[in-house]
């Protein structure tokens, strides 16, 4: 069993092509989540444009769709990920908080390292499931 470039797990014919994907979201009381990827990718954007608007264009999302996203995150939090600057497109803005972005960086960081953490182990499971049933036959 071997793992591709791409992640995916192969070991030749009659074995499938498989890639461990997992989503990873915070979730408040009662279940509610309020932070995952969507919301990592768009408070990235915005870090990377220096706007919510262009963020949300970027990711095919209506600038009221991205506010109520964001609202929902730092009401999720109690804390505001985003400094917002009024002022239509010459003026306005926005930018991380000191608290966004050191969110953003660890736990963007942290994600990454919990992926290649369930892709090994994903790795070990995998070769052990497919070995079994190689030696039992088809």
């Amino acid at each position: 069993m071997g793992k591709s470039m791409d992640g995916t797990m192969e070991d030749g014919p009659g074995t499938p092509r498989l890639r461990l994907r997992v989503k990873l979201s915070l979730s408040g009381e009662g279940g509610r989540v309020f932070f995952g990827p969507g919301v990592l990718e768009l408070l990235g954007g915005v870090r990377e444009t220096g706007s919510i608007q262009r963020a949300a264009k970027s990711m095919g999302l209506s600038y009221v769709k991205a506010l109520k996203i964001l609202r929902q995150t730092e009401e999720g939090f109690g804390r505001a990920f985003l400094r917002r600057r009024k002022g239509g497109s010459e003026r306005g803005g926005a930018e991380l908080t000191a608290f966004g972005a050191r969110f953003l960086d660890r736990y963007g960081a942290f994600c990454a390292e919990a992926g290649r953490e369930l892709d090994a182990r994903f790795a070990e499971v995998a070769a052990e499931v497919f070995g079994e049933v190689r030696e039992d036959g088809p």
